[in-house]
């Protein structure tokens, strides 16, 4: 069985994602003003608006480039800001609606924290964004232990703590795991991941399965060991009603739930937004 390897940080799933799927942010930290460094500018950007029917897609390539196409405005702005789309308030109907390809050039090598930058610049210069982040009470998913005290057959307290990133010691590694730390991987129906915490263990669940919000309310400390097998990777608007296509294979929530104990919840949390003040449309080139 072949797996694919996943790091931590959800870095590589930034690389390129499918048309239609909920996009991971770029990490971003401070408030939503634009910071004024006049050198955190793309050297060259190229804005057209774009049929709908033209296939769509969004990659970050070497050298800081974007080469987004055939997306609406409301992921963009969200990847710029490092929040979801979900996260947006307000703002005109054609930022949900129309479709255009975005190309930039950057100089140097600019890390994905960067390129936000520089994405912020282009909206901010292109399409007149103003825009303010602010707190508010939003839908989404608790992650919480099913049995207070009682843990999942498959979800183990790595002990000792090992450190992300540096092999393990054979004899500690579970069933099929990769001897390192940190990363997981996923291959059909099997997840695996050695000494994550459970908040990552959250971040993971939004961006592979639910495209929502998850937040870990579990109150679990430390690092843990998850073997997540035989369950439905359902991909739709409301997963937790998905019935699975496998008569073999069990729903992602009871899967969950009968293995490591866990299970998700509908709440509302508070969560950062962002306020669309003005965007206008760009000037095309």
């Amino acid at each position: 069985m072949r797996y694919l390897t996943l790091t931590v940080s959800l870095t590589a799933l930034f690389a390129m994602i499918s048309p239609g799927a909920t996009r991971p942010a770029i990490a971003w930290q401070g408030t939503a003003s634009t910071p004024s460094n006049e050198e955190e500018r793309f050297e060259a950007a190229s804005i057209k608006r774009t049929d709908p029917d033209a296939p769509s897609g969004y990659a970050l390539l070497p050298g800081g480039r974007l080469d987004s196409r055939g997306q609406t405005m409301a992921p963009i702005i969200a990847q710029a800001y490092g929040i979801r789309a979900t996260q947006l308030v307000g703002g005109p109907d054609w930022m949900r609606q129309e479709r255009y390809t975005i190309q930039t050039a950057a100089a140097g090598s600019p890390d994905s924290a960067r390129v936000a930058l520089m994405l912020r610049h282009l909206l901010e210069d292109r399409f007149k964004l103003v825009a303010h982040m602010e707190k508010r009470e939003l839908p989404a998913y608790a992650l919480t232990v099913a049995r207070p005290g009682r843990l999942g057959p498959k979800l183990k307290p790595r002990v000792p703590p090992c450190e992300t990133g540096k092999p393990l010691p054979p004899e500690t590694v579970p069933e099929f795991m990769q001897p390192i730390c940190g990363p997981s991987r996923m291959g059909g129906t099997v997840f695996l991941a050695a000494g994550i915490t459970m908040t990552t263990f959250a971040q993971l669940i939004t961006s592979l399965w639910l495209n929502a919000p998850v937040v870990d309310r579990t109150g679990l400390t430390g690092q843990y060991d998850v073997t997540l097998m035989n369950f439905v990777n359902q991909w739709t608007d409301d997963p937790l009603k998905a019935e699975a296509s496998d008569p073999n294979s069990a729903r992602l929530p009871v899967a969950m739930e009968e293995q490591l104990g866990l299970k998700l919840e509908m709440r509302r949390e508070v969560q950062d937004v962002l306020v669309i003040e003005r965007l206008e449309r760009p000037t095309e080139n």
